[in-house]
């Protein structure tokens, strides 16, 4: 860490946990952040206790590690597939061993938990390490670590290390734990253009009450910025290729408000039209709007060229809202699309210009022969080289009640009406929207969804999401990369409906086999005035960060190199926003067959992957007695000769082993990262039998390769009599 921990000078109250130090170590290389948060905590009472470690994670990282220290004994993890993990665990609780389930769902935010009986003036050790790809939203990269500490902390510490390929141009700490209180607790500095340190290291002895502490620690950085074609690292067979390029003109838009009025938006009606005003006075010269809003019926405003008459008429629409009814979606989105133009062809657009456009993700305004054009507000004279975007925002808050109700319905009808090729982008706004639907909607119409909480700051949320698509500057991007270099069916997603101001696109692959050299790459696409080109050559291939980097990290395994495992976070993500476009079970299974072997390589905990929390020498006992990972189910008693002889081959312990010879035994998992929220593992011995509903039972338990659980028991009930839970909750994250 390159510090010394402070010395412990307060005194607790008998009976509460401490924890003895609390680091959070973050590495950033190149967007990639891998985040390892150390927990030290101890039972200073004279009897055993449990003890929390909770954190709440990023909405799109990855687990790809935990340790746990306790007792003398030291559990580390391993990642299966569901239905795999589900078997050692039926397995497990077979033969009486200890089990748990839990597992990483789609979330916008999660908590993880882990709950361990500490004896008397123990202590544990947690090891959680997790990955994530930084988004650039509004010209910047933002990491954010959330600190809850459950108990009195003595030393708490993050320390955070970026470092990139380009100079970096913006450093600043927009959000501290504890917030004024602790500002004082940051320092911030460089170690050469290329590498940024942020610390947070407060001074708790001077706290009374340490739970101020508590919040998220949020750093935004940026780098320099040209108009070229960016950057692309290669390492050992890798390569990733960053893409923002600056000084751009951006294109006009016609964007459509969709916006739920059902009766459920009641008391968040008076927010959204307050964030609409400001989105009017915020569109650009050349764009148009429209408003449309739906409940058991709905009504549109029609479209509008942005001037300060069509302003005035929106905002009466807008003041006119008023929530009623159930909730129409399909009809909504029928009215949204209603007499969109068809495809523009290059033989709409002057000869000169030579431009090729693609199923009319873009579109020009003002042409005479767009059947909207008598509803726009002022001049519709053609422009010529005026292309424009078309984007709709949908905003709902629940489900649907009226009219066509069934998911597939609504997709496939949005599908066929949306032949303008709109790109639409959905906002689940609170806990009762149907955020799958919301998803599909988007995944399949080129846009992406998101929650929104319900807040005093909602609309905010809805303006801050509108900025992110407000300066639309190119259209329809297609990387092709060469192919005597690249393996083009390990590319990530290359094809691009829009690259906004203040975003970034990002595309990895994996080299041919004994490809040596730089990269080369064409970048075509729709730019304001027509065709757009940026060449990839040698020149864009830099030298990626030395992976040595790594070193100082609580990392298992340690990664070979961080574009490898960039890549194949990135590909999981596309394999399974893919999946919820395709249309077809046999689509749908080939991805998640992709993805889930991806996951299993790099050790990710996925919606298709279980994190398995066993012994350290679990691994050499799999190569041993080759059980787990066999076929077959091990019995949970001896029922026959078959069964008995079965057992034997297994390394099961033999009750009735009159020698007194030790057998090699099985270590079984004490907990699995899976689908159910909360799963306790308890000792019926331990509780009535009306209390122990929901939870899962054990019996004796095999813990140690090699040892059999007869020895280990006594120090089992001194150091450890493990209750391990992990939980995930699903929570709504505020629209940054």
């Amino acid at each position: 860490m390159g510090r010394t921990p402070r010395p412990d000078q307060r005194t607790f109250v008998t009976g509460n946990f401490e924890i003895r130090s609390y680091y959070v170590q973050t590495l950033v290389i190149s967007r990639y952040a891998i985040t390892v948060v150390t927990c030290q905590i101890k039972n200073p009472t004279p009897k055993a206790m449990e003890a929390s470690f909770a954190i709440q994670l990023p909405m799109t990282a990855f687990i790809s590690n935990l340790t746990i220290e306790v007792g003398g004994q030291n559990y580390t993890s391993l990642v299966r597939e569901k239905e795999e993990a589900r078997k050692i665990y039926d397995t497990a609780r077979a033969r009486g061993a200890n089990a748990a389930v839990v597992h990483q769902k789609e979330r916008d935010m999660s908590w993880f938990r882990v709950d361990v009986n500490v004896a008397e003036q123990d202590e544990v050790i947690f090891y959680l390490t997790y990955e994530e790809l930084l988004q650039r939203t509004l010209g910047v990269y933002q990491y954010v670590v959330n600190l809850h500490p459950n108990y009195d902390v003595l030393d708490l510490y993050v320390d955070v290390t970026i470092h990139e390929t380009r100079n970096i141009t913006v450093l600043k700490t927009v959000k501290t734990p504890g917030g004024e209180l602790f500002a004082d607790a940051v320092t911030d500095w460089r170690e050469g253009p290329h590498t940024a340190r942020v610390q947070f290291d407060p001074n708790l002895h001077t706290v009374i009450d340490t739970s101020m502490v508590s919040g998220q620690l949020a750093i935004q950085y940026d780098i320099e910025r040209a108009l070229d074609a960016g950057d692309v690292q290669i390492e050992d067979g890798y390569f990733v290729h960053f893409f923002a390029p600056s000084e751009l003109q951006y294109i006009a838009k016609h964007i459509t408000f969709l916006i739920d009025t059902s009766s459920s938006m009641l008391n968040k009606i008076e927010q959204v039209k307050d964030a609409l005003r400001h989105i009017l006075r915020d569109l650009h010269i050349g764009d148009t709007f429209d408003l449309v809003q739906f409940s058991t019926t709905s009504s549109r405003l029609g479209t509008m060229r942005y001037t300060g008459t069509a302003v005035r008429k929106a905002q009466k629409f807008i003041n006119n809202l008023s929530p009623f009814g159930g909730t129409n979606i399909d009809r909504g989105f029928q009215m949204a699309l209603y007499r969109r133009r068809p495809p523009l062809r290059s033989g709409n657009f002057p000869q000169q210009n030579n431009v090729q456009h693609s199923a009319g993700s873009c579109r020009r305004y003002g042409h005479p022969n767009d059947p909207d054009s008598d509803s726009v507000v002022g001049s519709t004279e053609y422009i010529p080289g005026n292309i424009m975007s078309h984007i709709i925002i949908f905003l709902s808050d629940g489900k649907p009640t009226e009219g066509i109700k069934r998911t597939e319905y609504i997709l496939e009808n949005i599908r066929k009406r949306n032949r303008g090729g709109a790109a639409i982008f959905c906002l689940a706004f609170g806990d009762d929207a149907d955020m799958d639907l919301l998803e599909k909607i988007s995944l399949q119409n080129k846009g992406r969804a998101r929650r929104m909480y319900v807040g005093v700051d909602a609309n905010k949320q809805l303006y801050n999401f509108y900025r992110e698509l407000s300066t639309p500057l190119l259209h329809d991007l297609d990387f092709q990369y060469s192919l005597d270099a690249v393996q083009s069916e390990s590319l990530t997603n290359r094809r691009f409906y829009s690259y906004f101001q203040g975003s970034e696109l990002m595309v990895s692959g994996k080299l041919v086999e004994g490809y040596s050299g730089g990269l080369r790459a064409n970048i075509t696409g729709q730019g304001r005035n027509g065709e757009f080109f940026m060449g990839v050559t040698d020149w864009n291939t830099v030298q990626p960060p030395d992976h040595d980097l790594l070193d100082h990290l609580h990392l298992a395994p340690r990664p070979r190199n961080f574009i490898e495992r960039l890549w194949a976070f990135q590909t999981i993500n596309d394999l399974l926003a893919l999946e919820k476009r395709a249309t077809s079970a046999s689509q749908r299974n080939s991805l998640r067959r992709k993805a889930l072997n991806i996951a299993l390589e790099n050790n990710f905990v996925t919606p298709l992957t279980s994190l398995v929390v066993v012994q350290r020498d679990f691994e050499q006992c799999l190569d041993e007695n080759n059980q787990v990972e066999g076929e077959g189910e091990v019995p949970a008693s001896g029922d026959g000769s078959g069964d008995d002889a079965k057992a034997k081959d297994e390394g099961e312990v033999s009750e009735e082993n009159g020698s007194g010879k030790e057998e090699v035994t099985k270590p079984f998992p004490v907990g699995i990262l899976e689908e159910k929220n909360t799963i306790h593992i308890v000792d019926q011995l331990d509780m009535p039998q009306s209390e122990t509903q929901g939870y899962i039972h054990r019996g004796p338990v095999t813990m140690a390769c090699g040892t059999s659980w007869s020895l280990w028991r006594p120090l089992w009930f001194v150091s450890l009599f493990v209750l391990l839970s992990f939980r995930v909750f699903q929570q709504g994250l505020p629209v940054k």
